[in-house]
């Protein structure tokens, strides 16, 4: 073969390639918003995003796919490396939803450090997609283990964490990334200068304001049934409200499942509870509602009973604000609650006729409870959409660096 009929075999060869990305390496996006906006700003961020889940069905972490939903509007390109992913979920063109390595993670290659060699393969990610910055959101285990491959990259880290529990793996994340997110002074309980707090990020366009009603008879509970959110100090409240024969109305709901073995036994425990309970027949268990269809949830509800003791700012809190259904917490990250609504924070868990009290309150007033106003509480401070600016704003400084 010639000179001249070598350069147009490689020339034919490379429209036939071109062709062929075309066709297979673009995924489509269908009735999925997930990267149809184009990015309001032009930031020039190419991101590895790492995460537990990318499922907008999941349990628990819908929100980790909603978080790259909102992200991916505003960077050049994403790399999202998760542990779990719906993989008929849709992807724009600027998305790459990457598995970790399982194989690393077993016996034999995990008693020998095999964590520590996905370095090699995200090393080579960082170097085929140009990534400049990176977010761990919540997998705070793997923002130390990938470091190394980070740091020779020169990509700096960033991490979101909002938890109230503190441990080894926390500090030596805190040690490894630039910055630190969090959603309150709360959120992230070591003294750092890299501690951002930017607040939570609720999707609000899902949760539209809902009407006060006098057919409002339901006390709703959401989130994960475990220990630490106490569903069975709210069974003792709803026990403590049916004492009174003016609250005959008034029954309860409960919204979760739970997620570990510990949490499915103490699961049990509840039910048997709540099956002794003299209003055994007024208390439902409605299991795991996907996010999309939550908040009809909440069309019976007069408030929103939430004694989690995890001191995190727990989005629940935020999701029922932002459809002005008021909330009864005992939740430390929500002290600041009482100052706007007196009736909102509770200081002890344990004072059930207390709590009973002030929830037959809001149910007397339930037509007349000042709903925009609960919603402005939410609105530009703990909105998903402000929320993610507020990433970004931090990811821009850190590439600016």
């Amino acid at each position: 073969m010639g000179a001249h009929q070598a350069r147009g075999f490689l020339a034919v060869s490379k429209v036939a390639a071109l062709r062929k990305w075309r066709r297979t390496g673009r995924p489509k996006v269908e009735n999925s918003q997930f990267g149809r906006r184009k990015s309001a700003e032009t930031t020039g961020l190419r991101l590895l995003l790492v995460t537990f889940e990318m499922n907008p069905a999941s349990h628990v972490l819908a929100w980790q796919f909603r978080v790259a939903e909102e992200l991916s509007s505003h960077v050049e390109r994403l790399v999202v490396f998760t542990h779990l992913k719906d993989p008929d979920a849709p992807v724009p063109c600027n998305v790459e939803i990457l598995l970790f390595p399982l194989w690393l993670l077993k016996a034999p290659l995990r008693w020998v450090g095999g964590p520590w060699l996905a370095n090699f393969y995200v090393w080579w990610l960082c170097f085929r997609n140009r990534l400049n910055v990176s977010y761990f959101h919540m997998n705070i285990e793997w923002c130390y283990r990938l470091a190394p491959a980070l740091r020779l990259r020169q990509i700096p880290i960033a991490m979101w964490y909002a938890h109230g529990s503190v441990d080894k793996k926390l500090i030596r994340a805190l040690d490894a990334c630039d910055v630190a997110l969090t959603s309150s002074e709360l959120g992230l309980r070591v003294p750092s200068s890299k501690v951002r707090i930017i607040g939570q990020g609720v999707d609000t366009s899902s949760f539209s304001l809902i009407e006060g009603r006098d057919d409002q008879f339901e006390i709703i509970c959401v989130g994960r049934i475990s220990e630490r959110k106490q569903i069975d100090r709210v069974l003792a409240v709803f026990e403590a409200v049916k004492d009174s024969p003016s609250n005959a109305r008034i029954r309860l709901r409960i919204v979760g499942v739970p997620l570990t073995a510990d949490d499915r036994m103490y699961e049990r425990r509840v039910r048997m509870l709540a099956i002794q309970s003299r209003h055994a027949d007024q208390i439902e268990f409605r299991g795991h509602i996907d996010l999309s269809k939550l908040s009809a949830e909440y069309e019976g509800a007069f408030v929103h009973l939430n004694l989690s003791n995890t001191g995190s700012m727990d989005k629940v809190v935020l999701e029922s604000l932002s459809m002005g259904c008021p909330v009864v917490t005992s939740n430390v990250a929500f002290r600041w609650l009482g100052v706007t609504s007196p009736d909102a924070f509770v200081d002890d868990s344990n004072d059930a006729s207390g709590i009973a009290t002030q929830i037959a309150e809001y149910f007397e007033r339930r037509t007349t409870v000042d709903r925009p106003a609960l919603r402005s509480l939410v609105v530009g401070h703990h909105d998903l959409s402000s929320h993610t600016k507020r990433i970004v704003q931090e990811l821009v400084a850190l590439v600016g660096r």
